[in-house]
């Protein structure tokens, strides 16, 4: 667990570096500070001297990423790119064009963002490991099977509206996996009945039912209806054993 997190810790600094070198290219490389002085002055009868004292005051009339003018380190500081960018490595996030220290407003604002974001967080962990926590259990039931159709309810829908795109090759893939379920589940069944706990007179009919009645739960299941996800869950499987002819039905 410990190398797992250390590995999502050292994938996000590429990513924050990755962000920051877009955004900077996108504020400052493709609308260049005399692009923006202009905005900010009005593009009729504004002079040259009025830009540069703009940028001046901002900061802006640095050199984007090298200060040849300078010596040592002040080659790389002195810039562009390290006042505007760099420094937002240590949170150093300057002021705004209207004066304000962006810190401090991110200060001012933090408390109610996660007064409202934190329970949000929280209440979802625990309903999502309370389910996740069911599957678990219920692993490889008719259960597990209903739960992982509805949890990703969304993902199936998309699937069979663009199945007709794939190719030759991946339709007929998912076609072998999908006998390979229905075998797997005759299976089952025969031996349910072979051991005298399942009472069917059709094994592949029911088989094929049981299936169907899961599989297509996509389309009509609606998030906050009548029932929620684990009551549907334990009475698609009451459902399915009462297919397969159990006489008391229970979770299987």
């Amino acid at each position: 667990m410990l190398g797992y997190i250390l590995r999502r810790v050292l994938y996000a600094v590429p990513i924050l570096v990755g962000v920051n070198l877009i955004t900077f290219a996108l504020f400052f490389v493709l609308n260049t500070p005399d692009d923006m002085a202009r905005m900010q002055l009005g593009t009729k009868r504004v002079t040259a001297e009025a830009i540069e004292k703009w940028k001046a005051e901002r900061g802006y009339d640095k050199p984007m990423l090298w200060n040849g003018n300078a010596s040592g380190l002040a080659k790389l500081e002195d810039t562009i790119f390290f006042q505007k960018s760099v420094r937002l490595f240590v949170l150093d996030f300057g002021a705004a064009e209207d004066g304000r220290d962006i810190g401090s407003e991110i200060r001012a604002r933090v408390g109610p963002s996660l007064a409202i974001a934190v329970p949000v967080f929280l209440v979802g962990l625990v309903v999502n490991v309370s389910f996740a926590l069911l599957m678990a259990f219920f692993r490889a039931t008719y259960v597990d099977f209903s739960g992982v159709v509805l949890h990703r309810q969304a993902n199936i829908a998309v699937f069979f509206r663009e199945e007709k795109h794939l190719d030759q090759k991946s339709r007929d893939d998912i076609d072998a996996k999908r006998k390979h379920f229905d075998r797997i589940l005759s299976k089952l069944l025969h031996e349910g009945v072979a051991s005298g706990e399942f009472h069917i007179a059709d094994v592949n009919l029911a088989a094929l039912a049981i299936g169907g009645m899961i599989s297509w739960a996509y389309t009509w299941h609606r998030p906050g209806g009548r029932l929620g996800v684990e009551d549907l869950c334990t009475r698609m499987a009451d459902l399915a054993a009462q297919l397969a002819g159990v006489r008391e039905p229970a979770v299987v």
